[in-house]
């Protein structure tokens, strides 16, 4: 897609840290005339990307929050979207702060629109969808392995923090550095785990989980 960055949205820049796929650091302006004052931050939201060609403007679409009221709609228009998430339809996990927006929006029942500067965002590919975050995890160890039916990069682990050998958990992760895609490497990891809602083998004694990394190193080495 060659659509850029939003016209007005995006004047003049201030620095704020920023994680994701993305390795740039996104910037971002004092609040502009188009949003007014902070309402609240969010965390751990999904939605989809989709183009306003009447605003041209991007934003993510999501349906029912954390609500899960199927009437309740919610538009945000980011002020630093990065161009790798410039993509129509294309599902994301999201973070950030939400302003209240002052640009002319088409008015429809139910729905909600604000201006989000945003914290972190991940795509969440079709193969690597995942549901309700269950916990999070520190300090783990397991070897990296790839799933040829599932054609997904998974950590294998035996035990865990159990030390049972029965116990036997994949993790597949949504943000696998390429650095780290090496069959039969050796890591250390922490993240966050979810659910997954792709279809998976069941076999007795494993557990499946997907994984949004925070750390991650090859065992041995500093934490990157």
């Amino acid at each position: 897609m060659k659509k850029y960055f939003y016209y007005a949205m995006v004047a003049m820049m201030m620095n704020i840290p920023f994680t994701g796929c993305s390795s740039e650091d996104s910037n971002v302006n004092e609040p502009l005339e188009e949003y007014g004052n902070f309402i609240e931050s969010v965390e751990e939201q999904s939605g989809t990307i989709h183009y306003d060609e009447q605003l041209s403007l991007w934003y993510i679409y999501q349906v029912g929050g954390n609500t899960g009221n199927i009437d309740s709609v919610i538009k945000f228009f980011p002020t630093n979207l990065p161009k790798d998430f410039q993509e129509e339809g294309i599902t994301v996990s999201f973070s950030g702060k939400l302003y209240e927006s002052k640009f002319t929006i088409p008015q429809i029942g139910g729905l909600s629109h604000y201006v989000i500067v945003l914290t972190s965002i991940n795509k969440k590919a079709d193969t690597e969808e995942y549901g309700d975050f269950i916990g999070s995890v520190e300090e783990q160890s397991g070897t990296i392995y790839y799933d040829e039916q599932l054609h997904m990069w998974y950590i294998y682990q035996v035990g865990g923090n159990t030390g049972i050998i029965d116990s036997v958990i994949k993790y597949f992760p949504i943000n696998l550095s390429k650095d780290f895609q090496e069959e039969g490497l050796t890591v250390s990891f922490s993240g966050k785990l979810y659910t997954p809602e792709f279809t998976i083998p069941q076999i007795g004694g494993v557990s499946y989980y997907v994984i949004e990394l925070s750390l991650m190193s090859r065992q041995g080495q500093d934490i990157l």
